[in-house]
């Protein structure tokens, strides 16, 4: 790269953006020191230019025309837009143009990852996604790069700061919407927070790291989702009983080539490496033949945590490595093939109103019971996800029920 500099055009100067810049800005010469390389925000597409913005000393160029960072002189262009599509498009003809690509966008790695990394070779430039999954944790680096030697057998992990900040102030008393109005104020929770709650947002991330560790096409499909809606504070109170408490847990295993793919609401016991995981914060947690365990953790989201994330993809492409090596995502396949089905076959927390003796007359163990003033809990199990549906239908209650993690 000419003259040492390595020029960046940015695609959206919205938080992560400005954050981008902010850093760079800040702590330019700390990459110069550790590269040999100065980063410059050269040129910033934005929807309004006169908007005010807190970008310290930068004095770079904005512009509403996307050509203008695409068709300039710089190396590396960033997306920090959002949304699949134009930001597909954009960067597909960055890389055309020899430029090498970064971005923190899941939905646009989950849904165009195959093909951006497959466009990425023919110039030999680098599509990097650091920033995608668990914002300033790195976790996407180590799978491909540290643990590329090792045979994965599980990733799961706290995917989704927003759910998990709900989550423990539930814990602590609060109701499902005065949780998510804190969530708000403090900017964990967007206006509209549907993809959070949900647990879509945590499947993409999922999508993402599943495919990295089990080295094949995994579609956001396959990922079994469930919100925690359902979740109340009395399910807290129960899970404290049983020496537990609830995640939002992204789990995905392999074994004998079988996926299990699952982001649903989960009792895990209040020891386990997760359960300490709190507030808006985000771990992953791997499980690999050489290594064995590791748990990676941190903030999970937020301006300056994703810039980090961004910054140090950078820092990669100066220093000419990190380009991925995914065949899996070569399969052009990648979307016909149906999800495998999995059934967890395991013990299972309820909340229902309902006698125990009833649960026994459908077949269903149970493990341990309680009453409670607003209805009754229990433990079943073990007992197979589609067994314990079809139980719980004919018994023709109002019920919720969780997994409960006691394997690993």
């Amino acid at each position: 790269m000419a003259d040492r500099v390595i020029k960046v055009g940015l695609l959206g100067l919205g938080t992560v953006g400005s954050s981008l810049v902010r850093l760079l800005e800040a702590n330019a010469q700390e990459v110069w020191r550790r590269t040999g390389v100065l980063p410059l925000v050269t040129t910033a597409l934005v929807r309004d230019p006169a908007k005010p913005r807190n970008l310290g000393s930068w004095r770079g160029t904005l512009t509403t025309d996307p050509e203008e960072v695409l068709s300039s002189d710089v190396d590396v262009v960033v997306e920090a837009m959002g949304g699949v599509e134009p930001a597909t498009q954009y960067l597909l003809r960055a890389l055309e143009r020899g430029k090498h690509v970064l971005t923190a966008n899941k939905e646009l790695v989950a849904g165009s990852g195959p093909k951006l990394l497959a466009a990425a070779e023919r110039p030999r430039r680098m599509f990097l996604f650091e920033a995608s999954v668990a914002g300033g944790v790195p976790v996407i680096g180590p799978l491909t790069t540290s643990l590329a030697a090792n045979r994965v057998s599980l990733v799961e992990g706290i995917l989704n700061g927003t759910t998990n900040f709900i989550l423990d102030a539930m814990r602590e008393g609060a109701s499902f919407e005065s949780a998510l109005a804190e969530a708000r104020r403090r900017g964990y929770a967007e206006a509209d927070p549907t993809e959070d709650i949900k647990g879509f947002d945590a499947a993409r991330k999922l999508a993402i790291l599943a495919s990295l560790a089990f080295d094949r096409p995994v579609p956001v499909a396959w990922v079994k989702t469930r919100g925690i809606e359902e979740v109340t504070p009395e399910d807290h109170q129960n899970a404290a009983r049983l020496g537990a408490v609830i995640k939002l847990l992204a789990r995905a295993s392999s074994e004998g080539g079988r996926l299990e793919l699952s982001v649903v609401p989960t009792l895990i016991a209040a020891d386990h490496p997760l359960a300490a995981v709190r507030g808006a914060d985000n771990a992953v947690r791997v499980k690999a033949d050489q290594v064995g365990e590791v748990v990676f953790s941190g903030p999970g989201a937020g301006g300056p945590a994703t810039a980090s994330a961004l910054a140090g993809d950078l820092v990669a492409v100066a220093r000419g490595a990190g380009a991925l090596q995914i065949p899996a995502w070569k399969v052009p396949t990648i979307h016909e093939s149906p999800a495998p089905a999995f059934d967890y076959r395991g013990r299972y927390y309820l909340r229902l109103r309902i006698e125990p003796d009833r649960l026994r007359e459908e077949g269903l163990v149970l493990a341990r019971s309680w009453r409670r003033q607003a209805g009754f809990g229990a433990v079943v199990g073990p007992v197979g996800e589609r067994e314990l549906r079809r139980a719980l239908r004919r018994l023709g209650h109002a019920y919720t029920y969780f997994p409960l993690r006691e394997d690993d």
